[in-house]
């Protein structure tokens, strides 16, 4: 920190998460995170740099409550001096309104049979965003007949500008972005 003190929006303590797996007929406890600590805080850029399969998307799922069922947590996930359990209700409320998520895939994340526009309408409307589908278009440098795509339509970057607009509606307080920029030429992701 150069002397700025910020608030503190999500923390993580000691979170170690376990995950149910099978191996032929047996079933196992696989360690996917052990003992990380991580703080976040507004107005600043955190970035987890790492060999793929070191964790950086479990982390990201589990400041988003998004663990895979059958995950078992230890340690703490803090997000405004609340600190939620792996099965907390109160995860709904806050994912798209406190803590946006920009998924590693954003083509898979989004509906086939329904155009993108209606999706993010969808989720403008249900997080009570401050702007419209078409306005999240312009921040994130997409054409607004984009809208009228379906999601097998839209090329990767404009697939991952789509889940940028998706977790930006909301206006939330924290992004997690696993990987938001791979699928931009070097101009789009230096706008984004």
């Amino acid at each position: 920190m150069t002397g700025i003190d910020r608030e503190v929006c999500a923390r993580v303590e000691g979170l170690t998460v376990d995950i149910t797996a099978r191996r032929r007929w047996d079933r196992i406890a696989v360690r996917v995170l052990d003992d990380v600590d991580l703080e976040l805080s507004a107005g600043s850029v955190t970035a987890l740099v790492g060999e793929s399969g070191c964790g950086k998307s479990m982390i990201a799922a589990a400041l988003t409550g998004l663990l895979p069922a059958g995950s078992r947590m230890t340690g703490s996930v803090v997000v405004d001096d609340r600190a939620l359990t792996i099965d907390d209700s109160c995860w709904s409320t806050m994912r798209g309104r406190r803590i946006g998520l920009v998924p590693q895939s954003p083509s898979t994340s989004f509906t086939p049979v329904r155009t993108v526009g209606s999706q993010l309408d969808e989720v403008v409307r249900r997080l009570a965003g401050s702007r419209s589908a078409a306005e999240l278009c312009r921040d994130v440098s997409l054409p607004v007949a984009s809208l009228d795509l379906y999601p097998h339509e839209l090329s990767g970057g404009m697939a991952q500008r789509v889940a940028i607009a998706a977790a930006l509606a909301g206006d939330p307080a924290i992004v997690v972005a696993d990987e938001p920029t791979s699928a931009l030429d070097r101009e789009l992701a230096a706008d984004i």
